[in-house]
């Protein structure tokens, strides 16, 4: 299991301050959104609301893991994930 843990390493953003990873091609909340929206609309053949719905589940379900293991950090980043899929 995970702790908790404070960092000094975040980056600012356009959409906001997020802790730095090593990823170098981490997306943003809002770009995130837009490709689990397209993927599932592609994927499972469904209109763009359905893609929405399926990306929310999808999130949810991460979001859930990711509280479980105490990962706030992430699982702030996939909250903000998901009022982007709202938003599309």
């Amino acid at each position: 299991m995970n702790k908790p843990y404070v960092s000094d390493d975040f980056q600012i953003g356009p959409d906001g301050a997020y802790e730095h990873t090593d990823e170098e091609n981490t997306l943003t909340p809002k770009e995130k959104a837009k490709e689990l929206v397209d993927t599932y609309s592609y994927a499972c053949l469904l209109t763009t609301d359905g893609g929405k719905v399926a990306a929310t589940i999808a999130v949810d379900e991460i979001k859930k893991i990711l509280y479980n293991q105490n990962s706030m950090t992430r699982y702030d980043y996939w909250q903000e994930v998901k009022q982007e899929i709202q938003k599309l």
